[in-house]
């Protein structure tokens, strides 16, 4: 709410609804005061949500803010506007605006290398190798964590939601099948070769 607030002997109070309002000492004026220095049709005050515009309609002894003269300025909230001798103090009711932090912009992410290949989450130059089963996130072998199963097979993690990943296969854009994925990790099995030792060769026996 919006209140102008004349002060002395011609005190009294004004609700300034949104609009022009003007002051004076003639009756048709919005707000009269009937005091000696104001003019007939003084000043006007311009009202909106975010602002008072206090503009001098060429009054005889002048309008001022805070002891300034003025012809066309805003007044704040707790300001002392002179209409003449008549002192007069805008209040309005203030209310804090709270406003939320918002998140930033996320840039965005390559889905796929120039040939067409699904690239990983976090790595757009590399081919992707694996998919979550949960977030259906694509991921390179390096992203993907490997956990050893006893008596069962090796099981792989999604890094962002910690679920089952699996080899992905990807079909190309001809048609063709291509496998990006298979295990992040090859084991490779390794075979010892137990060599048995050659035979000694029997020397020549020597000519007696």
């Amino acid at each position: 709410m919006t209140k102008l607030i004349v002060q002395g002997e011609m005190g009294g109070e004004f609700e300034l609804a949104t609009g022009k309002h003007r002051i004076g000492r003639s009756p048709h004026s919005h707000i009269q005061i009937n005091h000696p220095s104001v003019s007939q049709i003084h000043c006007e005050l311009s009202v909106d949500p975010l602002a008072v515009i206090v503009s001098d309609l060429g009054s005889t002894n002048g309008t001022f803010i805070d002891g300034q003269p003025i012809t066309k300025a805003e007044l704040m909230n707790g300001q002392v506007l002179h209409v003449g001798h008549v002192a007069v103090i805008l209040q309005r009711d203030i209310y804090d605006v709270v406003v939320p932090d918002l998140p930033e912009a996320v840039p965005d992410r390559a889905t796929e290398l120039a040939d067409g290949t699904p690239c990983c989450f976090h790595h757009e130059t590399l081919a992707a190798q694996m998919r979550c089963m949960t977030c259906s996130r694509l991921f390179c072998g390096a992203c993907v964590q490997g956990i050893g199963v006893v008596g069962g097979r090796r099981h792989y993690l999604c890094p962002v939601c910690h679920n089952h990943c699996a080899p992905y296969e990807w079909e190309g854009r001809n048609g063709g099948r291509r496998w990006l994925g298979g295990l992040v990790t090859s084991i490779k099995k390794m075979t010892v070769r137990f060599l048995k030792p050659p035979r000694a060769e029997e020397r020549p026996g020597r000519r007696g």
